[in-house]
């Protein structure tokens, strides 16, 4: 699987909160440290309007079946709408803190709607049904195909539907089901990943030093990808995509990796090339070896180990 580092990056890693923002609030107001904190922790209006939004973002990420598409809208609307006030705050300018209200007032109404529709998702449906009829999705189109509908190999009880719509606002969506306990032939939906640039890959099942992971992987056009932990019937979905925020505070200064890493789940590694180095620790055209754990809801980095480049003296001696 081939996981980009992508420009928003460098955004995120100035953040204070976390990828998934499960706080009451977006910022650490005992220790605000970027202009935008201390404006929205210094007023109780708007630290009671970020803490409430961060409430109904929590509520709806359990409702959703498509957390990952659900944590890249969050970060787009606090980029586009919440973060450029950092500047104004910055230059001393002046800021309607009414209109800063006003759009996390918003933001809670388009969370409410998420999930609600998400709630509307979440029952049993027939598997007479799961190879003819798709399982409507929240804000896609009606012009919907199953593509293909099989068991998830590797497992004993999960399913999983893949869609495809004419309509452009979505390539394609995977749907996982998992039996009924005590119910025969009746199949709830679990988890949900949609691209819409290109199709995504069938659910595989990965044996891992963490315990069986579901992945379903995108190829280099897509959406990315989308991991979950198998627990008996529950699938617990695991971010995959912070942890690259948090690689380069791994690395030695002045050392950068290639945007390209290859991730293998079963080994919990990813492997990528030095592309620039200023350290004695590695060369340039060396591999580094990324070591990945499982906390709590995300994948983190264990660690990192160095090697020499492929075409190193030392790998032809003489």
């Amino acid at each position: 699987m081939k996981a980009a580092l992508v420009a928003i990056v460098v955004l995120l890693l100035a953040l204070p909160f976390g990828t998934m923002r499960a706080e009451a609030e977006t910022f650490d107001c005992q220790r605000p440290s970027m202009p935008l904190a201390r404006l929205i922790c210094g007023d109780a209006v708007l630290r009671a309007a970020d803490a409430e939004e961060n409430e109904f973002y929590d509520t709806a990420l359990t409702a959703s079946l498509d957390k990952a598409a659900l944590r890249e809208d969050e970060r787009a609307w606090f980029a586009a709408q919440i973060l450029p006030y950092n500047w104004f705050a910055q230059q001393h300018a002046p800021i309607d803190n009414a209109e800063i209200v006003k759009t996390y007032r918003q933001r809670d109404g388009a969370l409410r709607q998420k999930t609600q529709s998400w709630r509307k998702v979440r029952h049993s449906v027939p598997g007479t049904s799961l190879a003819t009829t798709c399982i409507a999705l929240p804000q896609q189109s009606d012009n919907c195909t199953v593509a293909a509908s099989a068991p998830i190999e590797g497992t004993s009880s999960l399913r999983y539907q893949r869609l495809t719509y004419a309509q452009p606002a979505t390539a394609s969506a995977i749907v996982i089901f998992a039996a009924e306990p005590d119910r025969r032939d009746d199949w709830l939906p679990l988890a949900v990943k949609s691209s819409k640039r290109a199709s995504l890959s069938a659910p595989q099942a990965i044996a891992s030093p963490a315990g069986t992971l579901i992945l379903i992987a995108g190829n280099a056009d897509s959406d990315g990808s989308a991991l979950y932990r198998l627990d008996q019937n529950a699938l617990q979905d695991i971010d995959d995509r912070s942890w690259l925020e948090t690689l380069q505070s791994h690395l030695p200064d002045g050392l950068e990796l290639s945007p390209e890493i290859d991730a293998d789940y079963g080994k919990m590694q990813a492997v990528a090339t030095v592309t620039r180095s200023q350290s004695t620790c590695c060369a340039v055209g060396g591999s580094a070896t990324i070591e990945f754990a499982i906390e709590g809801d995300r994948i983190v980095v264990d660690g990192v180990m160095f090697g020499e480049p492929r075409d190193s003296p030392n790998d032809h001696p003489n």
